[in-house]
């Protein structure tokens, strides 16, 4: 008997083609549901592999029964209930065990046990339901076409899941789907060649048309059990989808305002280059924010940026897009049009002199642009590089501007390039030295200490002057070595000084944000066996406001060694006594703009009448910087101040210890 009358004459095609039907689409939910578990592990994989191995066996056992009601043996025929519904659990247990054993990262080992496994529970679940088929006749079975069938079965699981190993996309399901119904549908053909069936009793017509009923009822069941696991497949993929694009969305947008982040910038410019569009850099630095921030708290600081950055939406025009790149910079892309940025550029700078009402504050902001053109540079990089260097330009003219980047400042840009990259290695090279300028009692001019400065001598440019060097130092982060340095030398060199002299440091805001610096200074004054009282740390009021809790957590550390904290260029920031009141200070050195002034100006008088004032109330010692004249010292001799420091008691210059106690030359 061939298969071709197998399927014709022993067979009704309209429950054959039923169960074929069943077949693919079980296969096709299986394999789904089966390449999801793969991304899963624990509870959650098990319960898509159990999901899985019930479509498995549902389906194949629906393509089984389905397709022997459509047999015809020409004999009465029954099912024993028993070996029926044992037939489904072994399809089911079977196809569960198999697709454990091919693992989540399958090996090529894994592949083989357990799609021959697969392919051999099917086929057990075959031959038991054919065991359960009674009917009045003698069955004889041919023994070649058996092992043929399990075979069969066995090759093409191991190559439905070798494709799930290998394949890749959605194809990967459909291929292997494909493969495992051939094998279902095989194994059947092939078991069903293997027997022959010699009649006892004549057939009942009627048998058919049941058959048919049951039949379709069966497979719109397993359709159905099957479209659950799909539906479930389905619902997971789109859940997962959707969690995809969130975490696309959270890489790419900031999630305070909503605007795009640096990513969403640089993935813009890069495809802007690539197709060739023209386009204009904005770069945009908020004036003020870090001291605004800290003033009020962080809320009002978050309250304070999405209204800016709603403002700044409105004032972009069409073909312009915006983005937050950092704590308090802003950046846009403005296409097409060459006078639309500077036309944004006014708007925004407008709208942000306007007051804004944040949980009760009227707050006003300003910010400072650099603009580059894409004329004026060969990639994404340097444009960024360039437009920052004309926001840097526009800061240094003072806060507020916009300057666009012209091809005069590429020779700066390469040079503040080059400074960094010299910065970097210029501790190594033994570049830099320490000049010390006097601190004196403006009442006897005794020197109580020195304020240790920063040169550097480049071996090409020769001096570079701290107002130069030391802005690209702290932008680049080569402050925090060089700032090592110089506390180390600083201490070193105090420590042969006569004992009744101290030295001052000066430290940067980036060198207070490490929860190490009280550590480091701990070690040099260990090392250099200065004692701490000996050390006065000096910061500028712009490093207190920047981070100030954490600073303040900071200098705590920092005076438990016993070493004096003083606060540098006093009365130029913002909310200057506010700060003084919480935070851990021994020192307040007034700025030089007021000691200067103090003669013709009788605001700047009372200025440091005040602060005198509040420094001996709080117990802090008060400095005034930049005293040039006899009657600058008269002042502060008058006022109470308990040191003095400028040109007129000496220049920086490299520290010669006295054998004899020095007086100023004021005197």
């Amino acid at each position: 008997m061939v298969l071709s009358t197998c399927l014709v004459l022993e067979h009704q095609l309209t429950l054959l083609l039923l169960a074929a039907v069943v077949c693919a689409c079980g296969a096709f939910v299986t394999m789904t549901l089966f390449a999801r578990s793969r991304f899963f592990e624990g509870m959650a994989r098990i319960g898509w592999l159990f999901l899985a191995a019930i479509s498995a066996g549902i389906s194949t056992w629906t393509t089984h029964f389905v397709a022997m009601l459509g047999y015809r043996p020409d004999v009465p025929a029954t099912f024993d209930p028993f070996l029926t519904v044992l037939s489904i659990l072994v399809a089911i247990v079977g196809a569960g065990i198999a697709l454990v054993l091919a693992g989540r990262v399958p090996t090529r080992l894994r592949t083989v046990v357990g799609g021959s496994m697969l392919g051999l529970s099917v086929a057990g679940m075959h031959y038991l339901g054919m065991f359960s088929y009674q009917i009045a006749g003698v069955i004889h079975w041919n023994a070649g076409f058996v092992a043929l069938s399990l075979a069969a079965s066995a090759g093409c699981h191991v190559f439905a899941l070798w494709i799930q190993r290998r394949a890749a996309g959605r194809r990967r399901e459909w291929m292997s789907a494909g493969m495992m119904s051939l094998g279902i549908l095989t194994l059947h053909l092939l078991a069903m060649q293997a027997v022959t069936v010699t009649p006892l009793a004549l057939p009942e017509t009627a048998a058919g048309v049941a058959s048919t009923g049951v039949a379709l009822a069966i497979a719109i069941l397993a359709l159905l059990i099957v479209g659950t696991g799909l539906s479930t497949s389905i619902i997971d993929m789109d859940e997962r989808t959707r969690a995809d694009r969130s975490l696309i969305d959270l890489a790419y947008r900031d999630p305070l305002t909503g605007l795009p982040n640096r990513r969403a910038l640089q993935l813009k410019m890069d495809q802007a280059l690539a197709e060739g569009r023209w386009f204009k850099l904005m770069m945009i630095d908020l004036d003020h924010f870090k001291t605004i921030n800290d003033t009020y708290g962080h809320a009002t600081g978050d309250k304070l940026l999405c209204e800016v950055s709603r403002r700044f939406q409105a004032a972009m025009g069409p073909g312009t897009y915006g983005y937050r790149i950092g704590g308090d910079e802003l950046a846009a892309l403005v296409f097409n049009d060459p006078e639309s940025a500077a036309q944004m550029a006014h708007e925004f700078g407008a709208a942000l002199r306007e007051p804004m009402d944040i949980d009760g504050h009227q707050i006003l902001s300003g910010c400072s642009i650099g603009i580059c053109s894409i004329e004026n540079a060969e990639d994404a990089d340097t444009i960024t590089r360039r437009a920052d260097a004309a926001l840097y330009e526009a800061k240094r003219r003072g806060r507020g501007q916009v300057v666009r980047f012209t091809p005069g400042m590429r020779e700066a840009d390469r040079q503040r390039a080059q400074m960094e990259s010299d910065l970097q290695s210029a501790v190594e090279r033994d570049e830099f030295r320490l000049h010390y300028q006097p601190i004196v009692d403006p009442e006897t001019l005794a020197i109580r200490g020195y304020e240790a400065l920063l040169r550097w001598t480049h071996p090409m440019r020769g001096p570079v002057s701290p107002a130069e060097f030391i802005p690209v130092a702290e932008a680049s982060g080569a402050i925090v070595p060089i700032g090592r340095w110089v506390l180390e030398a600083a201490c070193r060199a105090a420590s042969a000084w006569p004992s009744d002299l101290y030295v001052a440091v000066n430290v940067s805001a980036l060198q207070l944000r490490s929860i190490r610096f009280p550590a480091l200074v701990a070690r040099i004054l260990a090392e250099t066996g200065l004692p701490p009282q000996r050390l006065t740390i000096e910061l500028t009021e712009t490093a207190i406001v920047s981070n100030h809790d954490e600073v303040a957590t900071i200098l705590t550390a920092v005076r438990a060694l016993g070493v004096r904290v003083a606060v540098d260029d006093f009365g130029t920031g913002f909310s200057s006594l506010s700060h003084l009141r919480r935070l851990p200070v021994d020192v307040i050195k007034i700025d030089r703009s007021f000691v200067t002034s103090a003669e013709i100006d009788r605001n700047s008088m009372a200025v440091l009448k005040g602060l005198a004032q509040i420094g001996r109330d709080m117990g802090i010692a008060i400095v005034g910087e930049g005293v040039e004249t006899p009657a600058q010292r008269e002042i502060l001799r008058r006022i109470g101040c308990d040191g003095a420091q400028g040109y007129l008691f000496g220049k920086p210059t490299p520290f010669v210890l006295p054998s004899t106690p020095m007086l100023a030359r004021a005197g």
